[in-house]
């Protein structure tokens, strides 16, 4: 099946406590040019103050991938922290990818509905470095295919 086009990012920001999965990541993204730079932060608190940072000196992000669990502060926290703060500070909600090993419950899935525009992809145990790209970068193109 055809991949949906979308518009190449300036920027993705990725919240992840495991440093080989941001890495992997990282790769995925750049190598098959969704993003020509990757924001990377080890926790919620570090995303949290790298988003307000980004956005208020205009980096042009374009998506944010956020671990569920992650030390400091959980992914979740730091999605729906960054809604308020989008929302007190003018900003049009950024896409939010939750990557997850968690099964999506009925609470996760209210959360997603909450932190619209968003979506969920389950990290997969059994997954290889390369099953798991194909999988990101499909719901990267579905999620930023519905945003734009």
């Amino acid at each position: 099946e055809p991949t949906p086009e979308i518009p190449k990012l300036e920027a993705i920001i990725v919240a992840e406590d495991s440093e080989l999965t941001r890495n992997i990541l990282k790769e995925m993204i750049v190598g098959k040019g969704l993003s020509r730079k990757v924001i990377s932060c080890n926790n919620g608190f570090e995303f949290i103050v790298n988003y307000i940072e980004s956005r208020t000196n205009k980096v042009p992000l374009g998506l944010a991938i956020l671990d569920v669990i992650m030390p400091v502060l959980n992914g979740i926290s730091a999605a729906v922290a960054a809604r308020a703060w989008e929302k007190a500070a003018g900003y049009t909600p950024l896409p939010f990818l939750y990557f997850t090993s968690k099964r999506c419950d009925d609470t996760f899935k209210r959360v997603i509905q909450h932190t619209r525009p968003s979506m969920y992809i389950n990290k997969g145990a059994s997954d290889s470095a390369s099953q798991l790209e194909i999988r990101v970068e499909k719901v990267i193109r579905q999620l930023l295919k519905e945003s734009f």
